[in-house]
């Protein structure tokens, strides 16, 4: 099963502000998703759809790597 444009724009912007939020690059998550890194940044930005393997596989490692910075915060050394 495949999902449409409408099922995939929320995982769109959610990858975007992924990336953005901790500071990563395309071409990273592409690997750690074993989704080429021209389909994924041309998926980001709404030209090309994921095959239902690669979707489900960018919803997993989002989900598993927001899992494991839930508990982790970043605090600026004190002067």
């Amino acid at each position: 099963m495949n999902y449409t444009i409408i099922e995939q724009i929320p995982m769109m912007k959610r990858a975007k502000s992924f990336i953005k939020r901790y500071g990563l690059k395309v071409v990273w998550v592409a690997g750690k998703t074993d989704i080429p890194d021209c389909r994924l940044s041309a998926w980001m930005n709404g030209n090309e759809l994921l095959y239902a393997h690669q979707f489900e596989r960018m919803k997993d490692f989002l989900d598993e790597y927001e899992e494991c910075m839930s508990g982790f915060s970043y605090m600026k050394d004190s002067e």
